[in-house]
């Protein structure tokens, strides 16, 4: 999966249509909670003999959220699960931004 698929897939839950950014959102676009950020981690790669054969593109997926919502949660899930990808899921709470963040981890097919 891409990056513009995964923007695409995002921006698709129910409520985020204008609230998915890769990476971070600009300086001078103000997003209020709850929103959503993605980055492309380090892919997996299957290699033998000085070949890659398989290069698989990991996300970690973060949902920021004033406080923890579970119909949110739910929607991100049901949209990965539908797309076929298995996750791990990671909650913690951020002081200094006095919110909530859900990160899901994964890999994807081939891009």
């Amino acid at each position: 999966m891409t990056i513009a698929e995964m923007q695409a897939a995002l921006s698709s839950i129910s409520g985020f249509e204008q609230k998915v950014a890769y990476r971070s959102f600009p300086e001078q676009v103000a997003v209020t909670l709850p929103f959503i950020t993605f980055i492309d981690t380090a892919p997996v790669v299957w290699h033998a003999d000085n070949i890659n054969y398989y290069t698989l593109p990991t996300y970690q997926v973060e949902l920021y959220e004033k406080y923890r919502d579970p119909s949110l949660e739910l929607l991100i899930e049901a949209k990965l699960m539908a797309l076929g990808i298995t996750f791990t899921r990671e909650v913690g709470y951020l002081d200094s931004e006095k919110c909530w963040m859900v990160a899901y981890s994964f890999t994807t097919k081939e891009a």
